[in-house]
């Protein structure tokens, strides 16, 4: 069994070619280039047990040579792949069971070949140009360029990326090569394989439904512990709704993605004072600058939401003038800007050199912590809560009797303070405690968005004739008093639910 660790970038043909006749940095040493064509067959069965399972089955031919491998789900962040492979040599272009590599899901592939259920489902074909690199501190990295497609159903995705992968020593000099080559050529780290791509274009590949956790926090946890697991649970988040955004564009992961953005950035914030260390140094500048590419998302949110209550039966039965409405509604709502938006932000070259830093650090977190690090977290996870409980206590007392959306909105960042909060440091308290505490933040953001999109609705309705508009707004109107009323219910329960105490066991 070999540990697979590779980066893989995407890029563009002509940059391949490029990359060919690039110079390597000072300290790095190269083979000659060697070129292949690999054909790649996957299989599955017809209801994709082995991608339910995360095993990856292939056979690979290069030139007369064929190989059959199998993959276990890894990681990835960062652009950087981690999993088990184990493969072996077979003599023909057909899979052969006898010869399948020993591996704990070996019994069952045999028994789904001997049903005759294991099906070519999709395939990748393309020419590798790779040589061999060995860095002055031993460290020897393969670079492969690969371009051409993979295919199924008839379609088609086009292959273009960069593959460095770790064959002996340090992975550090294989991250500074990347970045070498990403600050001079358009690379940007791809955390989607090969097979993932080709189940997508199968329409196996379900969208993502995870939502941002509580970290799970082990007894007497450091600061430090806390930190990096904080990091490793937002940036993961982050990856699983970029991978969706790059392969289809939409709201709901551009939503998810800004939200990983935030708690990533607030657990930063949460150590303001601490000595983080050196690689850490401007994350917090640079995830702001990142977030400025979301400001679009709240406001995409209420206007599809509005479509969503238009066009929904409860909208049929219930809005004045439903008919009309719908004819106002465009066949697909414009936020072509935002998304630009976010994918200039994936394209670029600032993005892809954070992206190989966090990556490096998940892998290889520094080995010199200083002390403040390495304190229980609990002591400073209390005064954080505290001040945090206090400062919404305020919200509760000063919010007004009458209806006046705006002053929520106003207090929109703190309430999303306390959310993230609880999600890095919840787990140090009682399930009581970050009830009382997350509750009424969770309810009030969810009230704002709600207003947000009967602003939507009311922007669709000004598209009515006069009259219309106006039994429009009495509609409208109802909604509002119903919707401040449940605000004011959650306002009235976090002042009497103040507990006796927040400190932690």
């Amino acid at each position: 069994m070999g540990r697979e660790l590779e980066l893989k970038l995407a890029t563009d043909p002509d940059t391949l070619a490029a990359l060919v006749a690039t110079r390597l940095p000072a300290g790095w040493h190269a083979g000659p280039w060697q070129s292949h064509r690999l054909g790649n067959r996957y299989f599955d069965t017809d209801d994709h047990e082995l991608r339910d399972r995360g095993v990856s089955l292939r056979l690979r031919q290069d030139d007369n040579q064929f190989t059959q491998t199998i993959k276990s789900a890894g990681s990835s962040l960062g652009g950087l792949h981690r999993r088990n492979e184990w493969n072996v040599q077979v003599a023909g272009p057909e899979l052969d069971p006898v010869r399948l590599p020993e591996t704990e899901w070996t019994p069952w592939l045999t028994s789904l070949w001997r049903q005759q259920k294991l099906l070519t489902v999709f395939s990748t074909d393309f020419e590798r140009k790779a040589r061999e690199l060995r860095h002055d501190s031993g460290t020897v990295v393969e670079l492969a360029l690969d371009h051409g497609a993979v295919h199924a159903n008839e379609e088609h995705d086009p292959i273009s990326e960069v593959e460095l992968e770790l064959l002996s020593g340090d992975p550090a000099p294989l991250f500074e090569l990347a970045r070498q080559l990403a600050s001079h050529h358009p690379l940007h780290p791809d955390s989607r394989s090969k097979a993932e791509r080709g189940y997508r274009l199968l329409g196996w590949q379900e969208p993502a439904t995870a939502r941002l956790q509580p970290i799970l926090i082990k007894e007497g946890a450091t600061l430090w512990q806390l930190l990096h697991d904080s990091v490793q649970n937002a940036w993961q988040h982050w990856q699983l709704y970029e991978k969706e955004f790059v392969s289809k564009p939409s709201v709901v992961a551009a939503e998810q993605m800004r939200r990983a953005l935030g708690l990533f950035r607030h657990a930063l914030v949460c150590y303001s004072g601490l000595p983080l260390p050196v690689a850490m140094h401007g994350w917090r500048r640079q995830l702001t600058h990142m977030l400025q590419a979301f400001r679009w998302v709240g406001l995409a949110r209420a206007q599809q939401a509005a479509d969503d209550i238009v066009w929904s039966t409860q909208g049929e039965d219930y809005l004045p003038h439903h008919d009309e409405l719908l004819e106002q509604l465009p066949d697909e709502r414009d936020f072509a800007p935002g998304i630009v938006a976010v994918e200039q932000l994936l394209d670029s070259r600032r993005y892809a050199l954070f992206a190989l830093d966090v990556a490096q650090f998940l892998l290889q977190p520094p080995g010199d912590i200083d002390p403040p690090l390495l304190q229980p977290a609990s002591e400073r996870a209390t005064e954080l809560v505290i001040r945090q409980w206090e400062a919404l206590q305020k919200i509760w007392d000063a919010a007004p009797q009458s209806p006046d959306f705006g002053y929520y909105e106003r207090q929109k960042r703190l309430l999303r303070r306390a959310l993230w909060s609880c999600l890095i440091f919840g787990e140090l308290f009682d399930e009581r405690q970050r009830a009382l505490f997350i509750n009424p933040c969770r309810d009030l953001l969810a009230g704002i968005q709600d207003n947000q999109t009967l602003a939507s609705l009311d922007q669709l309705g000004r598209q009515l004739s006069d009259d219309q508009y106006r039994d429009f707004t009495g509609w409208l109107f109802a909604q509002r008093e119903t919707l401040w009323s449940a605000l004011q219910l959650t306002r009235e329960f976090a002042l009497r639910a103040e507990p006796e105490t927040l400190e932690n066991g």
